[in-house]
């Protein structure tokens, strides 16, 4: 079985408006199915930088032009066309609703039925629509919003406390779920099973007078640093056939944590990447090899990223030494690329990973996400 995902953001910022937010469904179940069919536990969105007003621009283009949507690349003179940075098949899976309804009704049926939003930390850029979408909620049918205790601590604390934003949880609209890591947990009714990762997203800089939360960390390797923000990735299963999706939130490279954190994530899936379980992985890759690396604030660059996988494939050797290139074909879909300049990130970020991987020998099929598409994988 296959996923369907859909990029409903995947910037890393400054840029508002298209933040990272991904929906993640079976290949094997429509939209059409889905609102027809009122059924409510086969899509999980994982973070929350962007929402209903994407949604609603992605369902309007693919109804009237029955092609992607994208936004992003016209700000940039030299981008190249879409399929240029995407490798697995780029689908339209909001073509086929009725034409005669009008698109932002087709993008609250679609909405309405998130069964579950996975939150990786509580920034901004990964939960600015939680918030401002949160009035399209019902206390009828609650939002499960699940992530790491001091994840959803810092939602109530801080986001859903009645003074930057209502109180939703107090109403019902919005019920937060704290999960420990590396503690596998249902969502949608069963019909997935999350298990989630901690992450090192950079030194903790705070204000002297902002309670911390100590994240929960149980089963890892037991090296949590309270001097680092805590970030999470989400192993995703598809529970009737055990197809898997890793997403990650932020994160930066072991080689500059020193905590290994990575390592044992990549441990524990190389087993699936071996028997293709794990159908891709969702990483973000935020700036180019040129960018200053005192000033990456708990993110990756390309050299960083071949690093982190030439790990991965070290431990599906240790799995299987039979497997001449485990990698070989293995997609890889790079997220959060920060816009900054006035070229193209993604396009340079793209040919530096395939240049390095190349010269590593990985074979990976890298792709760099664009806010709107959807791909199988």
């Amino acid at each position: 079985m296959s996923f369907d995902i859909t990029f409903l953001g995947s910037s890393g910022g400054c840029l508002d408006g298209t933040t990272c937010a991904v929906l993640v469904k079976p290949h094997s179940i429509t939209y059409n199915d889905i609102i027809s069919q009122q059924r409510f536990d086969d899509i999980v969105c994982v973070d929350a930088g962007s929402g209903l007003n994407m949604l609603g621009h992605i369902i309007h283009h693919e109804i009237a032009n029955g092609t992607p949507y994208q936004t992003g690349l016209n700000l940039y003179n030299d981008s190249l066309p879409v399929e240029k940075y995407v490798k697995p098949e780029i689908i339209t899976p909001f073509s086929g609703l009725n034409a005669s309804e009008p698109p932002l009704k087709h993008a609250f049926g679609v909405f309405h039925r998130v069964s579950a939003y996975l939150i990786s930390h509580p920034h901004l850029d990964h939960i600015a629509s939680l918030a401002i979408n949160s009035p399209a909620f019902s206390n009828e049918s609650s939002r499960q919003v699940y992530g790491a205790s001091h994840t959803v601590s810092a939602l109530q604390d801080h986001v859903f406390n009645g003074v930057i934003w209502p109180n939703m949880p107090k109403f019902n609209v919005v019920k937060l779920h704290g999960q420990k890591y590396w503690h596998p947990f249902p969502v949608a009714n069963g019909n997935f099973t999350v298990n989630m990762f901690d992450l090192s997203h950079g030194r903790l800089h705070k204000s002297n007078n902002v309670p911390l939360k100590e994240p929960e960390v149980d089963g890892s390797d037991g090296n949590l640093d309270i001097k680092h923000y805590i970030s999470s990735a989400f192993l995703i299963t598809i529970s009737s056939s055990n197809a898997s999706l890793l997403v990650f939130g932020d994160f930066e490279s072991d080689a500059i944590s020193r905590l290994n954190k990575n390592l044992v994530i990549w441990r524990h899936i190389a087993p699936l990447v071996v028997s293709r379980q794990l159908k891709g992985i969702i990483l973000e890759c935020s700036s180019s090899e040129d960018s200053d690396p005192d000033a990456l604030y708990g993110h990756l660059m390309p050299g960083h990223l071949i690093a982190e996988l030439e790990t991965l494939r070290a431990e599906c050797l240790r799995v299987d030494p039979s497997v001449v290139s485990p990698l070989s074909g293995f997609h890889i879909v790079v997220t959060h690329v920060k816009d900054m300049g006035y070229a193209d990130p993604r396009r340079r970020i793209l040919h530096e990973l395939e240049q390095l991987s190349h010269q590593a020998q990985l074979g990976i099929q890298f792709s760099v996400a664009i806010s709107g598409i959807s791909i199988v994988l």
